[in-house]
């Protein structure tokens, strides 16, 4: 077959042990084409190990191994995306004195501590990044854990 360019296509099918049938004419072919030295060590094998792999495999599971038809997560990101403001704040109020605290420890305003406090906004990820190093057990679990 050739391509609109008048590159030569050449299609190479590989049973399921992933070797070509007519191995030896495939290698002179390649050889002839440039791509693999004669009597190679890769005689009868395919260049794209990949593809060659995939082609052995039943449809359904291909779909099984790579995740494809496979019900929604187990949780809503969505949904801890909007709780996330909670759930700092819970962890301010469980970790921290008062508000000169959480100014002094992460080094934000005194109008970004009080909103974290009353629970109106949540952390960026670096703020999330210090909680973590100073709580590293108590942090992920009251910010991360899954309910």
């Amino acid at each position: 077959m050739t391509d609109r360019d008048g590159t030569r296509i050449f299609y190479v099918v590989a049973d399921q042990a992933g070797t070509i049938p007519g191995a030896a004419e495939t290698e002179l072919l390649s050889a002839q084409l440039g791509r693999l030295e004669p009597k190679s060590e890769q005689m009868g094998r395919l260049e794209n190990v990949s593809a060659q792999m995939s082609v052995g495999i039943p449809h359904a599971k291909q779909n099984a191994l790579s995740g494809r038809g496979e019900s929604a997560p187990s949780y809503d990101p969505h949904r801890v995306h909007r709780e996330f403001p909670d759930r700092w704040q819970a962890y301010i109020r469980a970790n921290y004195r008062d508000l000169n605290h959480v100014q002094l420890v992460f080094g934000v305003s005194e109008r970004t501590a009080r909103k974290w406090w009353k629970g109106e906004t949540g952390a960026n990820g670096g703020h999330v990044a210090i909680a973590v190093n100073e709580h590293p057990v108590a942090a992920p679990r009251m910010l991360f854990a899954a309910e």
